[in-house]
């Protein structure tokens, strides 16, 4: 509250706006802690914030109830009743362009290619036959008594 009271030069608008969740109905409360370090000289005496005129006040409070109003209407627009909706909607839209994503970059670098350079020989059958086995076996152990 300190740093945000210093950075605001003691504008109340300012304040609400750099304090994390800072909300027009938390006002009291912030000014309730502010005044006595204003008044112990912790903190300077701000002209905004000491002399702050109730027309100010009452305007901060009349643009939040009109944002939250049209907050409001915005989420009856997208059918949004809870908390839990909008981070549907949300996951929802990633998912589509995370797929988006992916699509395009199939079609830009040719789909599923394993990228390690090597063809494989069959892809329908990929085990070798009983006679290819057993020369790759014979191979193999006479490699082994050859040395």
């Amino acid at each position: 509250m300190k740093a945000a009271y210093k950075a605001a030069k003691g504008h109340m608008d300012v304040i609400l706006e750099n304090v994390y969740f800072g909300h027009v109905d938390e006002e009291p409360r912030y000014r309730r802690l502010l005044e006595p370090l204003v008044a112990s000289g912790e903190l300077p005496a701000y002209a905004a914030f000491t002399k702050e005129s109730a027309q100010k006040k009452a305007a901060r409070r009349k643009r939040a109830e009109r944002e939250r109003a049209e907050a409001e209407a915005h989420a009856a627009a997208l059918n949004l009743k809870t908390d839990g909706d909008l981070a549907a909607l949300i996951q929802k839209r990633r998912e589509a362009d995370h797929s988006g994503l992916i699509a395009r970059l199939e079609a830009k670098y040719g789909g599923a290619s394993s990228g390690s350079g090597r063809k494989r020989a069959k892809a329908s059958n990929p085990e070798p036959s009983e006679e290819e086995f057993a020369a790759a076996q014979a191979r193999l152990l006479k490699g082994k008594t050859g040395k």
